[in-house]
């Protein structure tokens, strides 16, 4: 196995463990810390949206420090603040330190998940960052798989406070050493010279980018944020009450993850025959007509894995295709920054999607949950049809005018 390789299956393997223990692990472990604090589920769910808010709103700072040349810093610094967290979580016994250990592994999710490492791999790997991306996603994709059976498995033998224990220490004595040797022959094979990723004192600007282009990024891929947020949220309770049985739900729920997987795979066999605009173009026009096959599901329950099939594999499509789109939209240059923006709304949306599908739940039930879904996916096909038609007038501009200032011309 070449260094190329081995780098890209270390970091992937890291991101799977990052992924199971920093983040899948909350929602894994819900019921069990409910029962093990006693307190209420609102001020649980409540600890883990503060999670995804400070992902959200440390994204652009830490895209700036990736900017500076500072991303394998940041991103093993994360890994091992992450891992503290998780050890620290195992000595508490007030709800005011949950929430502060809540916040500061938003915080190291932030600097070490997928948006801050996909910045250090365009950075390092540039124009075959795509391919890499795509393994380390691939990978990554059964996280969850792996978080929620041993959660539950060690739970019952071990108590909850031992294994968010072991959690921990595994992510410091196992993820974290994979994740510095892959990070460090990335920068090895890369052919970038030293002088270019050396750390700059230097303070980044933001460079001059299509700003609506941008917006119009930033609005497709926060509807995507809304649909798998209220899916993974109230998936399983709204296909009971469609009359499909908990056990089948909850194996469908599982599909979800592997449909993420089967879907990168498809979109490795498309290479280059597709741009990264036409492959994001037909993921949305799929998470659509998911969205139309949820609401004739009510009607028709069997529609119900033709739904799991399209809505998992077009959103693990969009998962690799966020940094892609964006390099090919805007540039290299700042993309660290550009990627942490994007990030910040897309986060945002996800931490209050819960919230507002709770009320939606409460108030008319299931069915307009449905239709949330149609909404936000009617609203995310015509933003990337706005994007793909303003960055076709971009190019149009650009060779007629050279001076113009525009994002998909920053090299």
């Amino acid at each position: 196995m070449n260094r190329s390789r081995l780098s890209t299956v270390l970091i992937g393997s890291a991101q799977t463990l990052l992924w199971a223990a920093l983040y899948y692990s909350f929602p894994a472990l819900l019921a069990d810390t409910h029962a093990h604090f006693d307190w209420s589920l609102p001020l649980i769910t409540g600890a883990f949206t503060s999670f995804m808010l400070m992902m959200g709103l440390a994204a652009p700072f830490i895209g700036c420090l990736i900017d500076r040349g500072l991303g394998l810093a940041v991103l093993n610094a994360s890994a091992t603040l992450g891992g503290l967290c998780l050890l620290a979580l195992g000595a508490v016994t007030h709800y005011w330190q949950y929430l502060a250990l809540c916040l500061i592994a938003g915080l190291a999710a932030a600097g070490c998940l997928y948006e801050p490492c996909f910045s250090v791999l365009t950075r390092y790997r540039g124009a075959q960052a795509r391919s890499v991306i795509t393994s380390v996603t691939l990978m990554a994709g059964f996280a969850g798989t792996l978080s929620y059976p041993f959660c539950h498995y060690a739970v019952n033998k071990l108590g909850w406070t031992a294994t968010v224990q072991v959690l921990g220490g595994f992510t410091l004595v196992v993820t974290v050493p994979l994740f510095y040797l892959g990070l460090r022959l990335l920068r090895q094979g890369s052919d970038m010279t030293r002088g270019r990723y050396a750390p700059s004192r230097s303070k980044t600007r933001l460079p001059v980018i299509d700003r609506r282009l941008f917006g119009l990024v930033a609005a497709a891929f926060s509807t995507v944020a809304v649909g798998h947020y209220l899916v993974i949220s109230f998936f399983i309770p709204g296909m009971e009450s469609s009359g499909i049985n908990a056990g089948l739900a909850v194996q469908l729920m599982a599909m979800v993850g592997l449909m993420q997987v089967l879907g990168r795979v498809l979109m490795l066999f498309a290479g280059n025959r597709l741009s990264a605009l036409q492959i994001t173009m037909v993921s949305f026009a799929c998470l659509f007509a998911a969205s139309l096959l949820l609401v004739a599901q009510q009607q028709f329950w069997y529609l119900a894995f033709v739904f799991v099939a399209l809505q998992g594999s077009a959103y693990g499509v969009t998962g690799i295709l966020r940094p892609v789109l964006l390099r090919e939209l805007f540039g290299k240059k700042g993309f660290g920054q550009i990627s942490g923006m994007l990030s910040l709304p897309y986060m945002l949306c996800a931490a209050a999607t819960p919230l507002l599908g709770a009320i939606l739940w409460s108030v008319f039930g299931w069915p307009s949950i449905s239709l949330v879904m149609v909404v936000a996916a009617s609203c995310g096909v015509l933003a990337i049809a706005a994007v793909a038609r303003r960055h076709q007038q971009t190019q149009v501009r650009a060779t007629t005018s050279p001076k113009v200032a525009v994002g998909s011309h920053n090299q």
